[in-house]
């Protein structure tokens, strides 16, 4: 990379720390520390908010621990509205919000008898076990909103909630990711919604929960691009003129969740105590994996696709599975630290590919477990044993807690895991045909891990071990393979924030090293966000302003199959881009925004980042977004 980018990128983050100084400086002698980021929800002088303001939520997963909803417009990620890039370590993706994506650090992910294969899509979907119920004592709403390039790209973010005097309350939350993208057949188009209604006993010993999830994700698949040489041609400027590889594949997930989740209180309901309850869990769901293109004729459809065409008429591959899960569970917690679960789970998938239909009995043993010892040490676990269909298939898993409060904290452990490989890496149907049948060996690995956190230095750090025999992966022909050899993957990760008065920065590195990296995963990571932060406009506005650098040296990457979902090896380097974006977010009273220019190297240089095989991020762009919570 030429140095007189890098002076250029330096001198606009100095340009625009600057501007915000300059507009504090009349605001120096401001009440608590300098770094101090006060919380939206906070009651303040001449604040809105109610006065006995209540707000937590709970997982229907487990009704008895609470979590305080955070509503602070400042944190590190709210300028990011993807998905992909709110977390500490971002997923890879398509070039597209809402596109099919991967976790840039290698997790094992065991499961327990049954599983699609078809992940692409799951950072996007809201499940049963995350879904936020909301418990506060005012009608809530929070809703977010942000668009680029016009109105065919937008993401929507909305959370409702409301108490009813009957013993009822209901929770909705609703996501919504349109991205028409900049190149053409890019469309994503990703609806969640999910509502549930509580009803409490009048003995306050009962509590059930009767709610719908829904997630729709679509994307018309391109296939990437044709050449890569016509970024900086003017007649490419407009970004749907550069050839694409594909131009009429479409991929359609849907699913559809209903639940009925029932809580009995064995013993009276007393704050302090510890609380034993039954919980029984009535669930179906139905659910649809989709991938279509019409028209294969050309030669570039045939070096795409390869051996996947298996006729003229084009490529269908649609499965449906329909689940019926019956599960009963037994828990004993008090609601902070002990948290003790047992019980047995019984799901019944119908599977149907294309014509050819199947069944899996999946039955396990569940168990999980977290002990408190003493004020600073607790052990968790946590245990499954497949039956049935699943009969095999086991997950133990048990660590060690020491919390020594502001000085440090150290968590230790170790899993042990078998599973039985996916619905596509076993079957694959295209056109009403089998096309291939693989009889895979059970995975069977180990997870050696470990992390700390010290408070005080605002340091943590996690490192994770693991070892598989017969480790699944899609080759460079796009088919699913068994490793020969055990596959070792370790993985160091590292996040820090540093303050100092109005300036602060936040860190986040991760390390990987493997024996055979099959999975084609980068083996360096950094994302670094350089701000200053203040208030504006006599207090009237707290803002910060800063910039967010994301760089991944030069690897071999993978390529994209949309008939399977999957990301498979490749030969083909991903070089070095320095992603940056710059960005301003401020809050006012209970309204917040954030203004982002996204990718500024591309002014200088026309270069374009992949984080897939023929997939390029977007190009210079400006987006704004708000969010408003309104009560009442």
């Amino acid at each position: 990379m030429d140095y007189k980018i890098v002076y250029k990128l330096v001198f606009c983050l100095i340009l625009v720390c600057s501007v915000l100084q300059s507009g504090t400086t009349q605001n120096r002698n401001t009440s608590g520390p300098p770094s101090f980021v006060p919380d939206s929800l906070q009651s303040k002088q001449g604040s809105t908010l109610p006065d006995t303001l209540k707000l937590k939520y709970f997982l229907l997963s487990d009704i008895t621990t609470y979590f305080d909803f955070k509503d602070s417009t400042l944190d590190d990620f709210f300028h990011q509205y993807d998905p992909a890039k709110r977390r500490d370590i971002d997923y890879l993706n398509l070039g597209n919000a809402g596109s099919a994506a991967r976790n840039m650090r290698f997790e094992s992910n065991p499961y327990i008898g049954f599983n699609s294969g078809f992940n692409q899509y799951d950072l996007y979907n809201y499940t049963l076990e995350d879904f936020r119920f909301f418990e506060n004592n005012v009608p809530l709403t929070n809703v977010f909103f942000s668009p680029v390039g016009g109105q065919q790209n937008f993401v929507i973010r909305s959370d409702f909630t409301r108490d009813f005097s009957d013993n009822t309350s209901l929770s909705l939350n609703y996501r919504r990711i349109r991205q028409r993208g900049f190149y053409a057949n890019q469309l994503t188009k990703t609806t969640n919604f999910g509502a549930s209604i509580r009803f409490k006993g009048f003995n306050d010993r009962y509590t059930g929960f009767v709610t719908m999830v829904s997630n729709v994700n679509e994307e018309g698949q391109n296939g990437g691009i044709l050449i890569d040489t016509l970024f900086s041609n003017p007649l490419y400027a407009n970004r749907e003129n550069i050839p694409i590889t594909i131009e009429d594949g479409q991929t359609r997930h849907q699913q559809k969740t209903y639940s009925l989740i029932n809580y009995y209180q064995l013993n009276k309901p007393v704050q302090s105590d510890i609380q034993l309850l039954l919980r029984y869990d009535f669930t179906l769901d139905r659910r649809y994996y989709k991938f279509t293109d019409d028209e294969v004729d050309t030669e570039q459809d045939a070096t795409f696709y390869r051996q996947f065409i298996t006729e003229d008429r084009g490529i269908r591959m649609y499965d449906r599975v329909n689940k019926i899960r019956n599960a009963f569970f037994a828990y004993a917690s008090d609601g902070k630290r002990l948290n003790i679960r047992g019980g047995i789970v019984y799901d019944r998938y119908s599977i149907n590919e294309t014509g050819i239909g199947s069944s899996f009995d999946n039955f396990f043993i569940d168990f999980k477990g977290d002990v408190p010892f003493s004020k600073s040490l607790s052990i968790a676990s946590e245990a499954k044993l497949g039956l049935l269909d699943a009969g095999g298939d086991f997950l133990a898993r048990g660590s060690l807690n020491i919390d020594l409060g502001k000085w440090i904290e150290l968590n230790g452990g170790a899993g042990f895991f078998r599973y039985t490989p996916n619905l596509i890496q076993r079957s694959l149907v295209i056109n009403g045909e089998q096309f291939w049948n693989n009889a895979f060996s059970k995975p069977i690995g180990s997870d050696f891990f470990g992390s700390f956190s010290i408070p005080i230095l605002k340091l943590r750090g996690k490192i994770n071990q693991s070892l598989i025999t017969n480790a699944i992966f899609y080759d460079m022909d796009g088919n699913p393979s068994q490793a020969d050899d055990i596959f070792s993957a370790t993985s160091l990760s590292l996040a820090n924030e540093f303050r100092y008065h109005k300036f602060g920065m936040e860190n986040y590195i991760l390390f990987q090293i493997f024996n055979d990296n099959i999975y084609n995963l980068p083996t360096f990571h950094s994302k670094h966000n350089v701000h200053i932060q203040g208030y504006l406009f006599s207090r009237a506005l707290f803002a910060r302003l800063g910039a967010e650098v994301r760089l991944t040296p030069t690897y071999e990457g993978v390529a994209f199959n949309p008939v399977v979902g999957g990301f498979y090896q490749s030969s083909e380097n991903l070089e070095f881009y320095p992603m940056t974006d710059i960005y301003m977010t401020g809050k006012i009273d209970k309204f917040r925004f954030f203004l982002r220019f996204e990718n500024v190297v591309n002014l200088f240089e026309d270069n374009v980042q992949f984080q897939v095989v023929n997939y390029p991020q977007f190009d210079f762009k400006f987006r704004f977004g708000i969010s408003w919570l309104l009560f009442n």
